[in-house]
């Protein structure tokens, strides 16, 4: 059983979506007994300090990936290197992690680096092959599955099943050592009067993220009602914005977040897969634009569009008027059937059983 056990729990740093998700995670682990300590880099690092203030942090090394080109494969090819470095000397530090923390368990979001071969350590991760056709697919999910061998089990959240949210990202894997621990949300559906028309949720890595910011601020100036642009940076300096009827905030913490979420009537967003999660949780109507060339979050926007729960456009010459316009085709995202209960407490307490 968990209670009485250090677990460590260690975020990517690749936007915040990583670290959203585990502030549920670092929840449950506590209501358990355990005491969660948690690990990771940057703003993601950042967002969990501020969600978690009560649980020790850890610095880890950033991966310092960008996303220069259209192409996220080009970008990953050309960095490689770094993405090889950081799980080298993270997996160095996590050695040094368990023996000066005595940590008893790991729970790794995407970080290969962070295992231990001598305590349980699981990866959380909801793709389990990545959506790329041909020799280089193969060869990329092959890569995938074989950092992912290192981990006793890849804990994917989402719920099982043909209708779930990540779709073909979570099928395959190795028998015996795929477990779907519901999708994981620090937020929930509430009941409240509409605030604003439209809010904007920026997210992910530079230089995408600040493209847009510049591609969305004047488009939002136009839009009758309020609007919120939600800039996706946690711990950075208050940042006074050129002069805009539009409202700006650089972070929302959680229960912000949700009820800006819950009474906005549109939601623009990328379609990562945490935020989907937050989008289900909240029940939000949204409009989704995927980081371009990147390859799951182009799969998931589609997916949502074929599924009719959201609209999903390129970033390149995005227009809002036409995306507001065609929302109503869309239903909005199912509600989930299971999410931060007991497909994850039973995970957590797993994690210890021999």
């Amino acid at each position: 059983m968990p209670a009485g056990k250090r677990i460590l729990i260690a975020v990517l740093d690749w936007g915040l979506g990583h670290a959203a998700r585990c502030v549920p995670l670092v929840r449950v682990c506590r209501e358990l007994g355990a005491e969660p300590i948690v690990a990771g880099s940057g703003r993601a690092l950042a967002l969990l300090k501020l969600e978690c203030p009560e649980v020790s942090a850890v610095e880890l090394p950033a991966y310092g990936i960008r996303y220069p080109y259209r192409n996220m494969y080009l970008n990953m090819a050309l960095q490689g290197w770094r993405v090889v470095s950081a799980v080298r000397r993270e997996h160095l530090q996590t050695r040094s992690i368990v023996r000066k923390m005595k940590i008893d368990a790991i729970i790794s979001d995407c970080r290969f680096g962070c295992y231990h071969a001598g305590i349980p350590s699981v990866l959380i991760n909801h793709q389990v092959r990545l959506p790329v056709e041909g020799i280089a697919g193969k060869a990329a999910t092959f890569i995938l599955q074989r950092w992912a061998g290192r981990f006793r089990e890849t804990w994917v959240p989402d719920q099982p099943g043909p209708d779930n949210l990540s779709g073909a990202l979570s099928e395959g894997g190795a028998p015996g050592k795929i477990r779907f621990i519901g999708l994981l949300s620090r937020l929930e559906p509430v009941a409240t009067p509409q605030k604003y028309a439209v809010l904007a949720l920026l997210s992910g890595p530079e230089p995408q993220r600040t493209k847009l910011e510049t591609l969305l601020l004047p488009q939002l100036e136009r839009v009758a009602g309020r609007t919120l642009l939600v800039r996706g940076l946690p711990g950075h300096p208050a940042t006074a914005l050129a002069a805009t009827r539009v409202e700006v905030a650089d972070h929302l913490e959680g229960p912000a977040l949700n009820a800006a979420l819950a009474g906005a009537g549109l939601v623009i967003c990328r379609s990562g897969y945490s935020t989907l999660m937050d989008l289900s949780a909240v029940g939000s109507r949204a409009v989704l634009v995927p980081t371009p060339g990147q390859g799951e979050q182009e799969y998931l926007g589609e997916r949502c569009r074929l599924s009719g729960w959201a609209g999903s456009y390129a970033q390149r010459n995005f227009d809002l008027r036409t995306a507001m316009d065609e929302a109503g085709k869309f239903t909005g995202f199912p509600t989930p059937m299971e999410r931060n209960g007991m497909l994850l407490h039973a995970a957590l307490r797993s994690l210890f059983n021999s």
